[in-house]
């Protein structure tokens, strides 16, 4: 507290207030009664500082409330995702698997927008996608530690997928294509087929050799691997007909299996694939005859 000839300056008052209390004193200069007195000038700059931390006080809570609506307004309008905060955590976490996963032979790709891989050209992203093209590249890639508890999901061509959102976990898409005849008889050529082959591919390749038994399924979309899934079918043919086995990897532990067309439980655009296995295997070859 201050005393002056004219009364008493306190921490409450302005500098504006203070030059009105002293218009009448014979000292008309405020700095050159602020310098003259030290006290005065502590007082006069302890109400600046107030004035100047209560300002910056008021600023902040404008700036609070001001993004509070900012927020509310893009949460509500979608600009901001609801697991946004989710979203910034698994960035942080994909750049540590990213480093961990430069050893792969099997390129793994990070928010991959699935529009080119389904015939609808619907966009979705997943989380992780990898195509391997050899076995040894498909068990290496759902053993990795990163990836053994997350979501899978395996895709052939697309063409039987209706996309509804994005996808949380790791597309496989598996692209082997090898033809490789195992063995033949006077009757029979036996065709070892990698999964990521195009059916109407594999058709021409049997037709161009003469080579018969499933020309009839021609123009069929999707992949090798899809075709004992669905059991495709046309003008009175299936795929089971000639299908002698099919190969898959357990997406839980990446054993490698063949199971027997007899096995397959082969029906009417149905198989042991969309049934007791569905979810659980990779195909990566099929053999016909």
């Amino acid at each position: 507290m201050v005393y002056l000839n004219e009364g008493i300056v306190t921490g409450k008052w302005s500098r504006k207030d203070f030059a009105k209390k002293i218009a009448v004193s014979p000292y008309k200069d405020i700095d050159k009664i602020l310098n003259e007195d030290p006290e005065l000038y502590a007082a006069e700059w302890l109400i600046r500082e107030q004035l100047k931390a209560e300002l910056a006080a008021i600023v902040i809570l404008l700036l609070i409330i001001v993004m509070r609506y900012v927020c509310r307004f893009a949460y509500i309008h979608k600009y901001i995702k609801e697991d946004f905060a989710q979203e910034s955590q698994n960035v942080i976490g994909a750049d540590l698997i990213k480093k961990r996963l430069k050893e792969m032979k099997c390129k793994v790709e990070w928010k991959k927008d699935l529009k080119k891989f389904n015939t609808l050209g619907i966009s979705a992203i997943a989380d992780w996608y990898a195509s391997p093209n050899s076995v040894e590249e498909l068990v290496e890639l759902i053993t990795v530690p990163d990836f053994i508890s997350i979501n899978k999901m395996v895709t052939g061509s697309g063409s039987n997928i209706l996309y509804r959102g994005d996808f949380n976990g790791l597309v496989i898409h598996p692209d082997m294509r090898e033809i490789k005849i195992t063995r033949d008889d006077p009757e029979h050529i036996y065709l070892r087929v990698g999964a990521g082959v195009d059916w109407d591919e594999l058709v021409a390749y049997a037709v161009d050799r003469g080579w018969g038994g499933i020309e009839n399924l021609s123009l069929i979309p999707g992949c090798v691997g899809a075709a004992p899934v669905q059991n495709i079918g046309a003008y009175g043919s299936e795929a089971k007909d000639t299908i002698v086995d099919v190969e898959y990897v357990e997406l839980s532990g990446g054993a490698i299996k063949t199971i027997a067309a007899g096995e397959c439980k082969f029906g009417y655009r149905d198989s042991i694939f969309k049934n007791e296995l569905k979810g659980l295997v990779a195909i990566t070859f099929v053999t016909f005859r």
